[in-house]
């Protein structure tokens, strides 16, 4: 499969997880000095902070089996990982070490 049949492949597989979220989830890019950081939010506005975090080579909207039930109750923030799968785009800063990841 070449690179871009690949990138096709992947988009469609996120797309069909990201629909298996509430309808009223938002999609937001948080700029940060390394490229745009992408977070799936949900939940109420004024509920508590909730950041989940993906495992190794997942994205964010791997916790759609979670989104609802913790939506109830806490603002929930599912990150896509800077250098893994997802929509967190590499651009601006190198990372170079520890203190970048802080």
């Amino acid at each position: 499969m070449s690179p871009s049949a690949h990138e096709r492949a992947f988009g469609l597989a996120y797309d069909e997880l990201r629909a298996r979220w509430p309808e009223s989830t938002e999609e937001r890019d948080v700029d940060t000095p390394y490229g745009p950081t992408r977070v799936h939010v949900h939940g109420p506005v004024d509920g508590p902070p909730l950041v989940l975090l993906p495992g190794g080579s997942a994205t964010g909207l791997v916790w759609f089996a979670n989104a609802r039930a913790l939506g109830a109750r806490y603002r929930v923030h599912a990150v896509d990982l800077l250098g893994d799968a997802g929509r967190t785009e590499r651009r601006g800063r190198p990372l170079k070490g520890a203190d970048d990841l802080t």
